[in-house]
C-alpha cells in the first residue's frame, strides 16, 4: 500500500490526514570539532539523517512534512515535504508556531530530527493522541555507574548502565493546532514554557515508550547508532562523505 493509498484511507475514516514538523534547528556543538555543520546532513546509510526520518514517516502514511530550519535540507523533491525556513533561531517553540502555516490538520506531530525511536508507529502514536497533548516519554539507561546508599555511607548496590528513576521527554509530542496558536512562543524553547504549563493544568498526556530510543548529541551516539542499524562504514568512507555533507570553518 502506498503512502497516498494510506493517507487517503485515513480520511475515509474520518481520522484527517498525518502531518508532521521535523525540527531541525541546533547548532549541533557536541559534535564538534569533529563534524562542523547541519547535524541533520549526517550520512545514514542511502540517506542523511533528515531524510531518513523523511521516508520513515512516508512510510507510515504521512502526507505533509515540514522541515523547520535555518535553510533548506533535505534532498528529497517530494511534494510531501516543505520548507520552513527561519530568517534568525527562533527556538522549537518559535519554529513549530512558525511551520503551522503549512499544516492544515487539526493535530500533528511534533518531532526532533535527532531523537530515532526505532519501534514507535508513528501514525499510531498520531491518532491515537490527536485530541490532546501528548509527549512519548521513556526512562534512558545512564552512561554511568547508579549506586544506593545507606544511612551509613556504605553502598549497598551498583548498577551499571542503570535505568533513571523518572521517565524523560524523548522527543516526540502530538499537540492540537489551537494549543500552539494559544500557547506556543514567536520565540523560545516550548519545552521550558508551554509543556510545564500544559502538565500545570494537566492537560497534558504521556505515551510510554519502552522500545529502541537513539538521540544523536555526540558523535559516540551517532556511531552507536550506526552500529544498530548495521551500517558499516570504513572510516576512509564515512570521513568522506562527512566531508561531502558539511563545511569546515
Amino acid at each position: 500500500m502506498t503512502t497516498t493509498t494510506v493517507s487517503k484511507s485515513l480520511e475515509v475514516l474520518g481520522r484527517g490526514p498525518l502531518e508532521a514538523i521535523i525540527l531541525c534547528g541546533g547548532k549541533g556543538l557536541r559534535l564538534k570539532p569533529h563534524i562542523w555543520d547541519d547535524k541533520p546532513l549526517l550520512p545514514l546509510g542511502l540517506y542523511s539523517l533528515v531524510d531518513s526520518q523523511i521516508e520513515w514517516l512516508e512510510r507510515h502514511g504521512y502526507s505533509k512534512i515540514v522541515l523547520a530550519s535555518h535553510k533548506k535540507l533535505s534532498t528529497r523533491e517530494s511534494p510531501m515535504v516543505m520548507h520552513s525556513i527561519e530568517d534568525r533561531p527562533l527556538g522549537s517553540g518559535g519554529a513549530v508556531r512558525k511551520a503551522l502555516q503549512y499544516i492544515s490538520a487539526s493535530s500533528v506531530l511534533v518531532m526532533n530530527v535527532d531523537d530515532l525511536l526505532l519501534d514507535l508507529n508513528p501514525a499510531r502514536f498520531l491518532l491515537d493522541h490527536s485530541h490532546i497533548p501528548t509527549i512519548a516519554v521513556a526512562r534512558p539507561k545512564l552512561d554511568f555507574g547508579a549506586v544506593e546508599i545507606n544511612s551509613g555511607g556504605f553502598i549497598t548496590s551498583f548498577s551499571r548502565k542503570a535505568k533513571v528513576k523518572q521517565w524523560v521527554h524523548c522527543g516526540f509530542s502530538t499537540i492540537t493546532r489551537e494549543i500552539i496558536q494559544k500557547y506556543f512562543p514567536d520565540e523560545g524553547p516550548y519545552e521550558e514554557t508551554v509543556l510545564p504549563l500544559l502538565a500545570e493544568k494537566e492537560c497534558l498526556r504521556a505515551y510510554l515508550y519502552s522500545g529502541r530510543w537513539f538521540t544523536i548529541n555526540t558523535v559516540k551516539d551517532y556511531f552507536n547508532l550506526l552500529r544498530e542499524l548495521n551500517i558499516q562504514y570504513s572510516e576512509e568512507e564515512l570521513l568522506k562523505r562527512i566531508r561531502e555533507s558539511t563545511s569546515y570553518p
